[in-house]
């Protein structure tokens, strides 16, 4: 009897030593001295990075997915309305949040293409 007791506290052990929650704020806190730089925000420099990573799998070359909407280069990313694009990226209401099913953008990359939205969409 005492077999099948230790067995079934030993098969526990295993079952549930695999079994957490982590959290990715406590294992990746932000670091309070880090900031976001949105001051001369550029496309080639820090805007086409971003929408490479995040949107060209649906939005590039021959891979024009939802709402045909061409987001590869400058000058078809610069033709998007800006109102549109950031409510797609920032999740707001009646937009459809983009990345497609994926998770949003991090904060400092939707500030950084709202500053370059506002500032006219520099090259």
């Amino acid at each position: 009897m005492t077999k099948y007791i230790f067995g079934f506290l030993l098969s526990g052990t295993f079952f549930l030593s695999g079994c957490y929650y982590d959290v990715e704020n406590e294992l990746y806190p932000v670091d309070p001295n880090q900031t976001c730089d949105t001051v001369n925000v550029g496309y080639t420099a820090r805007i086409e990075p971003i929408i490479r990573t995040n949107c060209y799998v649906c939005h590039a070359g021959t891979a024009v997915a939802g709402g045909n909407i061409m987001l590869e280069g400058y000058t078809n990313l610069k033709n998007v309305d800006g109102a549109r694009l950031y409510g797609a990226i920032s999740h707001a209401p009646g937009y459809s949040a983009m990345p497609k099913g994926g998770n949003q953008l991090a904060d400092c990359d939707i500030k950084a293409i709202k500053s370059w939205i506002d500032t006219g969409k520099p090259q």
